[in-house]
């Protein structure tokens, strides 16, 4: 049995399922570094300042430019904008870091901490406008929430011990980019099952479209 749909249906789904065949392996291959990179700051027993302002440098640019890819390939989004601004604010952030790294820990932490609690934001701004395309949205939510749980901790608490800073962080990784992988997974199931139902639904709009023409 064929689907049938309206010309508009078929324009929306080939948006839908042009932006997950395009973004999905982006996002994918965004969570695999985070959790990659996580289980390697976890696994420092001792960091000096310097070395977690480099790591937290090279995460806040390799996340904010996984993102922006994401966010320019997306077109579907109406708030895409927004990552693209967080993922330029986090690529400015890294970039601060890696040059004037410094000796301060207390501008770490908030670094840091601002940098958990913007994305946690966008995140949930983000799901709310997808509640009604994907069904994973929910997952951008959590991570969000427990993304601004975690900045907001983690600036209410500006003496810090290094130590504490690297676990927090190193989970943090984790965490996200278990989501991201997750998610990336739905987004290709859902660009499959999407371009599927878009093909099948063509054949007979073209056909249509040619009777009237006769």
């Amino acid at each position: 049995m064929t689907t049938e749909m309206t010309p508009g249906e078929v324009a929306a789904l080939h948006d839908l399922t042009g932006h997950a065949g395009r973004a999905w392996a982006w996002y994918l291959t965004g969570g695999i570094l985070s959790v990659g990179f996580g289980v390697v700051v976890l696994s420092f027993e001792a960091l000096t300042i310097l070395t977690v302002a480099i790591l937290i440098g090279l995460f806040l640019c390799g996340w904010g430019f996984m993102q922006g890819i994401g966010a320019v390939l997306d077109r579907v989004s109406t708030h895409r904008w927004l990552y693209v601004v967080a993922a330029l604010a986090a690529i400015g952030a890294g970039v601060v870091a890696l040059i004037w790294p410094g000796d301060s820990l207390f501008a770490l932490v908030i670094l840091l901490g601002w940098a958990f609690v913007v994305w946690g934001l966008f995140d949930i701004v983000g799901a709310f406008e997808a509640i009604h395309i994907v069904r994973y949205w929910w997952l951008y939510i959590l991570r969000g929430v427990v993304s601004v749980i975690g900045g907001a901790l983690i600036l209410a608490w500006p003496d810090i011990a290094l130590t504490v800073l690297v676990t927090a962080f190193g989970l943090m990784l984790v965490f996200w980019g278990a989501v991201e992988v997750i998610a990336a997974l739905h987004m290709r199931n859902s660009g499959r099952r999407g371009a599927a139902v878009r093909r099948s639904a063509v054949p007979p709009l073209e056909e249509a479209g040619a009777g009237a023409a006769g």
